[in-house]
């Protein structure tokens, strides 16, 4: 059984994007179009590849093109979506900032401890200072940015 794509066949062929409401009204008009062929006893397929050569050399029915960045093009995620997105987010830097990255910086900071100490002879210690500092440096500049990051977004009352 054909099923039609409109998403491939209509969207995705086109040299730009629609807005999100056109898109709806794309999809049923194309759908109707479909119906009405099919109803007259014409392919399913060949019925489906008529009214997508009709949107597209029919200068996609009047509606508009827009670039593929347009902000009308895009879905735009609902408020808890945005809350959810934020606090995975500061989950995910709060485990990097307070467990991994404590883990290394605690065997570099070890290590470059163990290497200085008198009774180990002095060894060269520059790989594991050179590694305490990035480390140290990595983890807190995370969680600067994170913090930096998201004040500057709304408030949530």
């Amino acid at each position: 059984m054909f099923t039609p794509d409109p998403e491939a066949d209509l969207f995705t062929l086109s040299s730009g994007a629609f807005s999100v409401s056109d898109q709806g009204q794309i999809r049923a008009e194309a759908e109707s179009r479909w119906k009405k062929l099919v109803e007259t006893g014409a392919d399913p397929e060949v019925a489906w590849r008529e009214v997508v050569v009709d949107f597209h050399r029919g200068s996609h029915w009047g509606y508009r093109i827009l670039s593929k960045q347009n902000l009308e093009t895009k879905v735009q995620p609902t408020e808890e979506e945005v809350r959810t997105t934020t606090v995975r987010r500061f989950f995910w830097t709060a485990l990097q900032s307070l467990v991994i990255m404590k883990g290394i910086i605690m065997y570099f900071g070890l290590n470059y401890a163990m290497e200085r100490e008198a009774f180990y002879g002095g060894a060269d210690t520059k790989f594991y200072g050179w590694g305490l500092a990035i480390s140290v440096s990595i983890s807190f500049g995370g969680l600067i940015w994170f913090a930096i990051k998201h004040s500057r977004s709304r408030h949530w009352d």
